[in-house]
Parts: C-alpha cells; sequence; structure tokens
C-alpha cells in the first residue's frame, strides 16, 4: 500500500528504496538489509506515526550534535492508580498518593548516523530496544 502511493518518492522530491523482509527483522533489523547504501545522516520511522514534527529540524538537530543516534521523544503522565513509596534501606523516604508521572517516551522516529550500523546484526530481529540495550551496554550513548 505504502509503494503504491509514494512510489519512488519523486513528487516530493525524496528518493525511496523499498526491501522486502523475508523473515520478520523487528524494528531496526531491516536497516542491515540496506547498510552499504547508507553513508549519510538517515531517517527511521515506525509506519504507523502520525506527527506534525518538523523532520527537517529534527534532521538539524540531530546533525548539530553529531550522536549515532536521536530520539523524537514526547512527554507523557502516567496517573497512577496506587499510593507510591519511595524508601531507602527498608525505610519509607516518600509517599504519593496516587501521582500523576510524567516521562520522555519514545514517538517511533529516529535520525541515525551510519556508524549505528555498527551495532545491528544481520539476518536476526533486532528491535529499538535491543539497538539501544547494545549501545548503552558499549558505552555509545
Amino acid at each position: 500500500l505504502i509503494r503504491s502511493v509514494c512510489g519512488d518518492g519523486s513528487q516530493w522530491n525524496l528518493k525511496i528504496r523499498y526491501t522486502q523482509e523475508m523473515e520478520p527483522l523487528g524494528t531496526i533489523g531491516p536497516l542491515s538489509l540496506i547498510r552499504d547504501e547508507l553513508d549519510e545522516p538517515f531517517l527511521v520511522l515506525n509506519g504507523d506515526v502520525l506527527t506534525d514534527l518538523s523532520l527537517s529540524r529534527f534532521v538539524a538537530t540531530h546533525k548539530a550534535h553529531n550522536d549515532l543516534v536521536t530520539i523524537a521523544t514526547a512527554s507523557r503522565i502516567t496517573k497512577m492508580d496506587f499510593g507510591v513509596i519511595d524508601e531507602v534501606n527498608d525505610t519509607v523516604r516518600v509517599f504519593r498518593e496516587k501521582p500523576a508521572l510524567s516521562h520522555l517516551v519514545s514517538m517511533g522516529i529516529y535520525c541515525m548516523n551510519p556508524g549505528v550500523l555498527q551495532f545491528i546484526p544481520s539476518g536476526i530481529p533486532f528491535g529499538f530496544d535491543d539497538l539501544m540495550l547494545q549501545m548503552l551496554q558499549d558505552g555509545q550513548v
């Protein structure tokens, strides 16, 4: 469906290249299929993301920081249904009744430098969570 609507991307001055997974490779694993073609910063977006994020500003921010990966985030509030206890050595230090907790969450939009490809194995399922855990383990985040 995406291919039939977007074609090669030329109507938007884009170059779209499609690959076909013979087995599901996760959210990041398919990059291993085109690793030889990725020689400059590139975007990875989950196919079901709808956003008004300025992708050009997002890429510019990524380039300004020169990190391997930039993650588009949004702030989300989670209302807890329970009292939350912060403790140290089995002693209550803070008690919050049904707090609303704020978290930064991934929007499923990433800008990556080609150097990130060294962390992505070929031919096996590999998700964005796997990539982050691998990079954290290697001290790259």
